[in-house]
């Protein structure tokens, strides 16, 4: 997958990224929300919907890709899980490596790097091509420039050319800032609570 160096074959996301939209979909009607409850004495992640909610298509879809059983309105989030529980929503997590391995995905190289086969091309497996761009969509880009950039939000110099995000694209600097924030967590640098209100999806 894509939480380590580049791989040489396309990664399976499809699937995914269909959960995500749906998800979204009925977060943008609060008609899903993810809280901590009390469950056998301890608190855990509940993903939960709203019952008016129960046979709209997008949730009928939702719960048949997640392989939970329909008609409920709470399901435990378990973390890692390796047996299947359809009362149950599992989920794989990334390391904030993996995330920066992820990330790092988005960057557009330069062509004469990669006319020079500095870096690894990720293919389908006939051979064609995967573009990281079609996992990504808008959010999260960083572009590269033989000249220093006239107003970047962020930029860097490396080994002769430029990266950076430009100022005006909104979704990159959002992902930027929530990345810092998560590696400012991880780091210790910020102390919180567990969350208690809506945990917000993925736009």
């Amino acid at each position: 997958g894509a939480s380590g160096p580049t791989p040489d074959y396309a990664p399976e996301y499809k699937d995914f990224l269909t959960v995500a939209k749906l998800m979204r979909k009925l977060q943008t009607r609060n008609f899903i929300n993810f809280e901590y409850e009390s469950i056998n004495g301890q608190s855990s992640l509940v993903f939960s919907l709203a019952e008016e909610a129960l046979e709209l298509p997008e949730t009928l879809k939702l719960v048949e890709m997640l392989r939970v059983t329909p008609g409920k309105t709470d399901y435990p989030i378990l973390r890692n899980e390796m047996d299947h529980n359809p009362n149950q929503v599992r989920i794989r997590t990334r390391s904030v490596m993996g995330l920066l391995y992820y990330l790092s995905q988005s960057v557009e190289v330069p062509q004469e790097d990669v006319r020079k086969g500095k870096l690894t091309t990720t293919k389908y497996a006939d051979g064609r091509p995967f573009y990281w761009s079609d996992l990504f969509h808008n959010l999260f880009q960083i572009k590269s420039s033989s000249e220093k950039p006239s107003d970047p939000f962020v930029s860097m110099k490396y080994r002769g050319s430029w990266f950076y995000i430009d100022d005006t694209d909104v979704e990159s600097k959002r992902t930027y800032s929530l990345f810092r924030q998560i590696f400012a967590i991880q780091a210790g640098k910020i102390k919180v609570e567990r969350p208690t209100l809506t945990l917000p999806i993925g736009r």
